[in-house]
């Protein structure tokens, strides 16, 4: 017997509500605006980001970042992208942060470098100083075997991470076709979201 409603993955919300209502207001962040169809776009190329740094379907990002548009388009990107974001909450620190990245097994961490007076780019250097001898691409740890890369959201970098920003330039680089392929291989049924108590 089927189901008695038609499946969509969280993932082609976001296409379906740009299809739908096009150039009417979807986001406000500060002084800032979105269009459904703009905020699909930039939703597009955070995917696309995503891939192009090596996320596989399955893999676990960890998003440790405050209330700003990058979270939606993240969150949205894994789901399109099949990977399962593990989104923790901000007041969390450090021994936290290295409980919820070890138990996951996440292979990404997204962060800004900081909000306010919070320096989260120093909590994920103290837990993980093995970071400033690493290659960006190439994360090596005893503590988070599974970690493959750190991207940092902000002006502030340190050697061992990936730059949000520039990783958003380089998803030029992936196609249409290869982001659809993605989104097409979701099913309804996957894990999209791992979700840790407070």
């Amino acid at each position: 017997m089927g189901d008695w409603f038609e499946k969509h993955t969280i993932g082609n919300l976001v296409q379906d509500a740009a299809n739908r209502f096009d150039s009417r207001e979807a986001l406000v962040f500060n002084d800032e605006r979105w269009t459904f169809k703009e905020f699909q776009e930039d939703v597009s190329r955070a995917a696309k980001a995503l891939i192009s740094v090596g996320i596989k379907p399955g893999e676990k990002i960890t998003l440790w970042m405050p209330n700003c548009p990058e979270w939606l388009h993240i969150f949205f990107a894994a789901a399109q992208i099949g990977a399962i974001l593990v989104p923790i909450n901000t007041r969390l620190r450090t021994s936290d942060l290295q409980y919820v990245l070890q138990q996951s097994d996440s292979t990404t961490l997204i962060t800004k470098d900081h909000s306010g007076p919070v320096n989260y780019l120093n909590m994920v250097t103290e837990i993980y100083p093995e970071i400033l001898q690493n290659n960006p691409q190439e994360q090596l740890s005893e503590s988070f075997p599974e970690l493959k890369r750190i991207i940092i959201l902000g002006r502030e970098q340190t050697q061992g991470t990936l730059d949000y920003q520039d990783m958003i330039s380089q998803s030029a680089g992936i196609s249409d076709q290869e982001l659809l392929k993605r989104l097409d291989s979701v099913s309804p049924d996957d894990t999209a979201l791992l979700m840790y108590t407070s």
